[in-house]
């Protein structure tokens, strides 16, 4: 309604998860089904001919050895760096950009954590304003940190003023320095002015995240070759970690050559290779850049 605010409370199938714990459960079940976990940098990727197998080199945090893996066939989920740090083998490059997720992490003192423990995940959209003023926002509740300490945290759901990353320094500096910008520091404070006017924080931290979009606004899950014996699951936008178990599944249908069993067409999500300079800049990198 015109001037007013709807609202929408969702007590089932609804609310966050804790990262780390997603990815131990994933790995952990993988590892059931009999995979094997080698916990390494991928340093480069390479094939013996049109038709041979896949050599993956990869070197270990605490060692200078360098282990080579040899596959018939690759599944690359790389994420946000799929165009970096040698994830893809030459020369492929994905038609997918990486942008800053900025959030602040608002300390919240134990004599406050009765007031706010009943506080539901919250996404607001503000539809009217599609520019860097844009005060869309999703809002967690106080959860406890691996330093034992309760943090709110917010982060902007459609993306203003956000920066792209273009280049894997740009990428690792941003996740190394953990500041975001005064500007997006202080649209988030804006926000949370917002949403919990009477918040008295013990502290407040900055946290750098990253997103990566692709045009159609899908994740890619596809082969880029002819003998389909190298695929990609990349293209989170923004919904990756949630749509996670569902994106893996279909990853292994398509290097298993089962059945496609989704709805949508597979054609929906089939990756894109990145277009030549001369194409310019897409509009669809201008934002709003969809909801996170």
């Amino acid at each position: 309604m015109n001037g007013g605010v709807e609202g929408l409370l969702e007590r089932k199938s609804a609310g966050h998860l804790n990262p780390r714990h997603l990815v131990r459960a994933q790995r952990a079940l993988a590892q059931a089904a009999g995979a094997r976990l080698l916990r390494a940098t991928v340093t480069g990727i390479h094939r013996d001919g049109p038709a041979g197998p896949w050599h993956v080199r990869t070197q270990t945090a605490t060692t200078e050895a360098t282990v080579t893996v040899r596959a018939d066939k690759l599944l690359i989920a790389a994420g946000s760096l799929v165009n970096h740090n040698n994830a893809l083998p030459r020369p492929y490059r994905l038609d997918l950009q990486t942008f800053t997720e900025p959030n602040l992490l608002y300390e919240v003192a134990d004599r406050h954590l009765p007031a706010l423990q009943d506080l539901p995940t919250v996404v607001t959209i503000d539809p009217e304003d599609s520019g860097d003023a844009n005060l869309s926002a999703y809002l967690l509740p106080p959860l406890r940190y691996p330093d034992g300490r309760w943090y709110l945290r917010i982060g902007p759901a459609m993306q203003p003023a956000v920066r792209e990353l273009r280049t894997t320094d740009e990428i690792h500096t941003w996740y190394a320095r953990q500041r975001i910008t005064p500007q997006q520091s202080a649209l988030l404070a804006r926000m949370t002015k917002v949403l919990l006017p009477g918040l008295e924080p013990v502290s407040v931290r900055e946290a750098c995240c990253v997103v990566d979009k692709t045009p159609t606004r899908h994740p890619y899950l596809g082969h880029l070759d002819k003998d389909e014996s190298l695929t990609v699951a990349v293209g989170g936008n923004g919904h990756g970690a949630r749509g996670s178990d569902e994106i893996g599944r279909l990853a292994a249908t398509l290097v298993l050559g089962d059945r496609w069993d989704l709805p949508l067409s597979q054609e929906t999500f089939a990756p894109a290779h990145e277009p030549g300079a001369a194409a310019g800049r897409p509009d669809y990198l201008r934002p709003p850049y969809g909801l996170c």
